[in-house]
């Protein structure tokens, strides 16, 4: 039980992280662009 509640709760971290990190690509690259 337990277990699966971690893997869930790492899971949504790493998504969050990757989500976070597009995000600050795309802020950083859009000035490069304009």
């Amino acid at each position: 039980m337990y277990n699966k509640v971690l893997i869930a709760i790492v899971l949504i971290v790493k998504f969050v992280k990757e989500s976070h990190a597009q995000e600050l690509q795309t802020q950083v690259e859009a000035p490069i662009l304009l």
